[in-house]
């Protein structure tokens, strides 16, 4: 039985590592590895930037008023969202000359800042934790492309 728990405290370090594994999906053609992250429940989102264009932009005719998130849209967009690398946020991941920003808040008490693009992407810092990039593969809805 001792010999069962010293095991178990042994190895309890290497099984988080493993399940995150598990819970990431690979890279296709079209879009990147995205893992599972957990998000603690939002209390309350704030839009400070809004249907922002890129001052990188070139192109005259593009505008971003179609790139109007709501903070429904926001908290949908963070349900769905996955975490990708900083590599294939910077070259899997289409880059967009639209995007919207703000702040979020937890029910837990932290709080933090996100953005997204979009094309489906985004970032997120939360109080005390390094940040991540976001892609959200199942956000087919409007104002995401």
């Amino acid at each position: 039985m001792v010999r069962i728990l010293v095991f178990l405290a042994a190895t309890s370090a290497i099984i988080p590592n493993a399940l995150a594994k598990t819970e990431c999906a690979p890279a296709t053609e079209f879009e990147p590895r995205t893992c599972l992250i957990h998000l603690p429940q939002i209390r309350s989102v704030t839009i400070t930037e809004n249907a922002r264009r890129s001052p990188l932009a070139t192109d005259a005719d593009s505008t971003c008023k179609d790139f109007a998130v709501t903070a429904r849209t926001v908290r949908r967009f963070l349900a769905g969202a996955r975490e990708i690398s900083q590599q294939d946020a910077l070259h899997a991941v289409d880059w967009s000359p639209c995007s919207a920003a703000g702040e979020v808040s937890f029910k837990d008490g932290k709080r933090g800042t996100w953005s997204v693009t979009q094309y489906r992407s985004g970032n997120l810092v939360i109080e005390g934790e390094p940040g991540v990039s976001l892609y959200c593969p199942t956000c087919h809805f409007k104002p995401f492309r």
